[in-house]
């Protein structure tokens, strides 16, 4: 598939949204990453798939910044932050940061995942 990709025009932002998706398939978030920075405009989609190779990179508090910014922007793909698996990590540290400050353990200025 990353081979019929490419012989499309590379510079179209809908080949450089499929090599991230197909980056991110594969577990190369990096290159997902990298995909993206060449998109021609910067809009919701772009920020909130950033987040999620982000937070598949281990970047957690870039990626938090990044979905607050795509949320902020108007983001509302619910489902999407609910059920992806690129944004697992931030759905268990936002786990983790609830059950720590409960028991009073934990930074109390972490940021949060908004419910959109």
């Amino acid at each position: 598939m990353q081979q019929q990709l490419e012989q499309l025009n590379a510079d179209t932002d809908l080949v450089l949204l499929g090599r991230f998706v197909i980056a991110m398939g594969e577990g190369r978030p990096a290159d997902a990453l990298a995909a993206l920075q060449g998109l021609s405009a910067i809009d919701i989609v772009r920020m909130a798939w950033q987040a999620g190779a982000l937070a598949q990179a281990g970047q957690l508090e870039e990626a938090f910044a990044r979905l607050e910014e795509a949320l902020d922007a108007g983001y509302r793909d619910a489902a999407d932050l609910r059920n992806s698996r690129w944004y697992e990590p931030l759905r268990k540290a936002r786990a983790s940061r609830r059950s720590s400050r409960s028991t009073g353990s934990g930074p109390r200025n972490a940021p949060s995942l908004r419910a959109p």
